[in-house]
């Protein structure tokens, strides 16, 4: 939604807004280098203004929609980017205090984002009328607010906006066969290109819905035709207008694999996901990105069927070998992300083998995998202080690898920002809460 720029001090609604976006691209980009204290200022001075554009905004309607999808961005961003991190309550000194009257670009609570969401759907026409990217927004927050709180409700809900998104991109379709699309915003909401976008991420969402712990097989395969017809409907629309986009034939394939192998998780075959996944790594045209998606298959696997401890060493084994061939694979294109989180996983995963004590391979092999996990962890941290241009990722990256080797070393001090951190760590059956605050933290 963002546009130009002006230097001259606000007066009329379309001032406020331009200023508005003025402040939020240096938020953008302060939080993109890793100042997210000053990151958070110019968002909270971009919201003043984009509220100053909405009272004002009677007769520009325009800039009002504007104002109001951008202030939902930005407290979409700084949820995901300093509340859910952990990092809000190390920089809270460091932030100016506004009065409830100002109101807030932090909001605590995901929810409370999706009904601003909900606010502003109705504010702007509701769900047949609004911008198509605001409810594709909503859509997103909806889905994460599930996965947030395990509530497959909020998860089948974001699908469903997803699918009322898809139905609105492909009457638009049909309504401009003939036509160019001029405007750039239009085009990157409409068209063959976003409603394959789109596609991917009903898939994602649908992903999450049936990989819940709760549902089995059977919802999976009540949902195949509509998987089939959607993934169906992408390959189609790529031929048909010839769209070369790599990332997004990429993020379908990534989504198409794991629908495929959630089968196998959901049938509790650990034999049939082996085949499947040597299946995948002998297709050269597979992607780059594929050996993520097989460690997290195999994760998946143990974490819903619970298997003895020897199908869970298998299964960890496999996933470091997915692990391993992954790194091989991005340092050989020296990306810097992947690679540190890949170091991660491999330390995740020797901990991980190294839990199942007393199983005799883990007892065997302690002293090895406890070794192994640290070196993991601390080629991370070096990988991350050593690159050349250390983003807000990165360094988040460095802080969970030192959180880990700080715990399986015994010098470790908790601190509220580490806290979503433990949180995973917990989830992952990496430790458990005892661990945190106690003397011993060895595995």
């Amino acid at each position: 939604m963002k546009k130009g720029k002006k230097t001259q001090a606000p007066q009329t609604s379309e001032d406020f807004l331009e200023a508005g976006i003025e402040e939020e691209d240096g938020g953008d980009r302060w939080i993109s280098s890793g100042d997210v204290a000053k990151g958070v200022r110019f968002y909270q001075r971009a919201y003043r203004l984009y509220r100053r554009c909405i009272e004002l905004g009677a007769d520009d309607v325009a800039s009002k929609q504007d104002a109001i999808y951008n202030i939902c961005r930005m407290e979409y961003v700084v949820y995901n980017k300093v509340v859910k991190t952990g990092v809000l309550e190390e920089i809270s000194g460091q932030l100016e205090d506004d009065s409830e009257q100002d109101g807030s670009v932090i909001v605590r609570d995901i929810r409370n984002i999706g009904k601003h969401y909900e606010e502003a759907i109705e504010m702007l026409g509701g769900i047949e009328k609004c911008q198509i990217d605001l409810l594709y927004n909503f859509g997103q927050v909806t889905v994460e607010t599930g996965e947030e709180l395990e509530d497959p409700a909020y998860v089948e809900q974001g699908v469903k906006i997803f699918e009322m998104v898809m139905n609105r991109q492909a009457d638009q379709i049909k309504e401009m066969a003939g036509y160019t699309v001029e405007n750039e915003e239009e085009s990157s909401n409409y068209g063959p290109r976003a409603l394959s976008e789109t596609m991917v991420t009903y898939l994602q969402g649908l992903y999450l819905l049936v990989e819940d712990e709760s549902q089995s097989v059977d919802r999976l395969h009540a949902e195949q035709d509509k998987i089939n017809q959607v993934v169906q409907e992408f390959h189609n629309l790529q031929s048909e207008y010839d769209l070369d986009d790599l990332r997004l034939k990429e993020d379908m394939q990534l989504i198409e694999t794991q629908l495929r192998g959630l089968e196998h998780i959901k049938k509790n075959d650990l034999d049939g996901l082996i085949a499947f996944v040597r299946e995948i790594d002998s297709d050269p045209e597979a992607s780059r990105a594929l050996h993520m998606i097989e460690i997290d298959l195999f994760l998946d696997y143990i974490a819903q069927n619970d298997p003895e401890d020897q199908l869970k060493w298998k299964a960890y084994s496999l996933a470091l070998t997915a692990a391993n061939n992954g790194l091989k694979k991005e340092n050989s294109r020296s990306d810097p992300i992947n690679q540190i989180k890949l170091y991660i996983i491999k330390g995740d995963l020797e901990w991980l083998r190294l839990n199942l004590k007393p199983f005799p391979s883990a007892v065997h092999n302690a002293k090895t995998l406890e070794s192994n996990a640290k070196a993991m962890y601390s080629s991370a941290i070096n990988h991350s202080q050593n690159c050349l241009n250390v983003n807000w990722d990165i360094q988040n990256l460095g802080r969970e690898a030192s959180v880990k080797l700080n715990l399986l070393n015994n010098s470790y001090s908790p601190l509220p920002k580490d806290k979503p951190i433990l949180d995973h760590m917990i989830s992952m059956n990496l430790i458990s809460p005892n661990q945190i605050n106690s003397n011993d933290n060895s595995p």
